[in-house]
């Protein structure tokens, strides 16, 4: 085989370039490629200004819409001042209602206070009225229901007095009112225990009828006995003064009674309530609910 000569490719006039041989130059552009060019150019400059306008008409509006920001930002910074300046009101307010409210609290604790003096002192006047006007009572407990059938309570109570209990001018004691508690007969104190009869209460005349009857009420009833029952004499006080004698015996009477210095104590029939004892030196003292000291 024989070795081809290094031929290059045919030019368009149809002369082999050689592998050394320069391009050649490019043919002049006519007429009508130059106004194409220029078309080309001015479509492109066109489109190029119809989107620099765009942007800056979003320019614009993005300007509008900031300065619609920046008013709205201020109407709001001056909202929140106003708010802040009527919060601040409300405070004062709020700390000047609530200065009204403690004082009208310290008013109304310092009137209630008062006025539960007052109650008090009232409860008290009106037990005391109440005791008064019981003074001349006395109650008997323990006569049976079925004594004195046929008579008014007045004349049975009249007759126990002066035959039974046999006391000093018993016939001579004037009685006024006398009846049983209205109501039930109360309950037993036991399953083996009869049914206690109801109080009979009796308003005396006299003041000193009633003193004289409590006096030796306890000599002429011990071991003395009525139709089988046991009979007890007492004044008739308020439930309260009631209330108060059992605090006190159930309370304070052992404990007096127990002190070295004290020769007897016991609980009288006398209002208000209080205990009495004796002291072994000679002198008589009284103890009453609420007092700091036992034996004084």
């Amino acid at each position: 085989m024989t070795d081809s000569p290094d031929v290059s490719k045919s030019t368009r006039s149809g002369r082999k370039r050689g592998k050394n041989d320069q391009p050649s130059p490019a043919p002049p552009a006519t007429g009508g490629e130059i106004q194409d060019g220029c078309q080309f150019c001015r479509d492109a400059l066109s489109d190029v200004n119809n989107k620099l306008d765009k942007i800056l008409q979003s320019l614009d509006n993005m300007g509008v819409r900031l300065s619609t920001l920046e008013a709205s930002y201020q109407q709001t910074n001056h909202r929140v001042d106003i708010n802040s300046k009527e919060i601040d009101d409300l405070k004062t307010s709020v700390e000047m209602v609530e200065g009204n409210c403690r004082s009208l609290k310290d008013l109304i604790d310092n009137r209630s206070q008062c006025n539960h003096l007052e109650f008090n002192k009232l409860d008290d006047q009106i037990d005391d009225l109440q005791n008064r006007n019981r003074r001349n009572n006395i109650v008997i407990h323990g006569i049976p229901e079925s004594a004195g059938n046929g008579q008014s309570c007045e004349e049975f109570i009249g007759k126990f007095l002066a035959d039974h209990m046999k006391l000093d001018g018993g016939s001579e004691i004037e009685i006024e009112r006398a009846h049983r508690t209205p109501g039930h007969r109360p309950p037993s104190t036991g399953p083996n225990q009869r049914q206690r009869p109801r109080l009979i209460h009796c308003k005396l005349l006299r003041y000193t009828d009633r003193q004289h009857i409590i006096k030796n009420a306890a000599r002429h009833l011990k071991n003395n006995p009525f139709q089988g029952s046991n009979i007890f004499i007492s004044d008739d006080v308020t439930q309260r003064i009631r209330e108060q004698r059992r605090r006190l015996r159930e309370q304070h009477l052992q404990s007096i009674r127990q002190d070295s210095r004290v020769q007897f104590a016991y609980i009288p029939m006398s209002v208000p309530a209080v205990i009495s004892y004796k002291l072994k030196s000679g002198s008589f003292k009284t103890f009453r609910m609420g007092q700091s000291n036992l034996i004084s």
